[in-house]
């Protein structure tokens, strides 16, 4: 059975990040952001690199190549949480969250890390600058989850952008985006999900619910959408997330919750309303219950007090 906590919330490192970082002038360039509903955040990208969205969201991200007269309309792409996406160099991008608040983080790849992916990987530079030269939308793992994480360690806690296991995540994370994007071109992908993957039918309702995370939905809704009987439906979740849909549901409510407390920027009884609660105390309750400490702990994060000095 797949747990979503082991899955893609890596305890340990992505879940203690409160303080954004931006450092676009550095070596190698990197971003931390929170991005609410109602924003949107641009930046230049001017090497490739990868973007990440952690703990949970959906977001529409635009790109726009510079140089380029035109925009394709396969330059702009839907991404959840279960998704990361490869982002060419030389390029400007646009990030417009599609729920109540975004985590995001994006990292650079060096020249270096081209050239030791021919050395270490036995890569051919031709094909790791053909899958890095276009926005590419790719499936989330454990390891790809892990390998960003501890990236964003080596990077935020640490302090050490140049050590040795910055660059073996960089390094990998090139490695895992040739081998996934070999095995779509050659349509090796199944509807069977491999080890640490969600399966594909799952992968559509979890994309539907984090699209209408903050509306009313019922079991017999999402049964609809899934074009599934309830037992079926319940099934699914229990073998993958084991969890229920109900459950998931407000399991992910509470986790944008804790995001917006943890900006600093909301209230305890605004974010209570936010994710669907009338009442505060019962706010509080099923926020303690799900992590084990009040929601006033959490809006006032000591690192809230010192943001990160680029």
């Amino acid at each position: 059975m797949l747990n979503k906590e082991t899955s893609f919330l890596v305890p340990g490192f992505g879940c203690s990040y409160y303080q954004e970082c931006d450092e676009l002038n550095s070596v190698p360039p990197f971003l931390l952001k929170f991005v609410s509903l109602t924003e949107s955040f641009s930046w230049k990208q001017q090497h490739p690199g990868a973007m990440f969205l952690l703990e949970a969201g959906q977001c529409r991200i635009k790109i726009r190549q510079l140089g380029s007269r035109t925009v394709a309309a396969e330059n702009q792409a839907i991404v959840s949480h279960q998704q990361w996406v490869l982002l060419p160099g030389d390029s400007l991008f646009e990030l417009k969250p599609e729920t109540l608040l975004l985590k995001f983080a994006v990292l650079d790849f060096t020249a270096d890390d081209l050239v030791h992916c021919q050395k270490d990987y036995h890569l051919r530079q031709a094909d790791v600058r053909s899958v890095l030269k276009t926005l590419r939308v790719l499936p989330n793992t454990v390891w790809i989850s892990e390998l960003c994480h501890r990236a964003i360690f080596e990077r935020i806690t640490a302090g050490m952008p140049a050590s040795f296991a910055s660059m073996f995540c960089r390094r990998e994370l090139i490695k895992e985006a040739v081998y996934k994007y070999r095995e779509m071109q050659t349509n090796e992908a199944s509807e069977s999900p491999r080890k640490h993957e969600l399966s594909p039918p799952l992968q559509r309702i979890l994309l539907h619910i984090e699209k209408h995370l903050h509306t009313s939905m019922s079991l017999e809704i999402l049964c609809k959408k899934a074009a599934m009987s309830e037992s079926s439906l319940l099934r699914m979740f229990r073998n993958e997330l084991g969890v229920t849909p109900m459950k998931h549901i407000w399991t992910r409510r509470l986790q944008d919750a804790r995001l917006l407390l943890r900006t600093g920027r909301f209230r305890v009884s605004d974010v209570a309303s936010y994710v669907g609660y009338a009442e505060v105390s019962s706010f509080s309750q099923a926020f303690s219950r799900e992590f084990g400490e009040p929601p006033s702990v959490k809006a006032n994060p000591r690192t809230n007090n010192a943001k990160h000095k680029t």
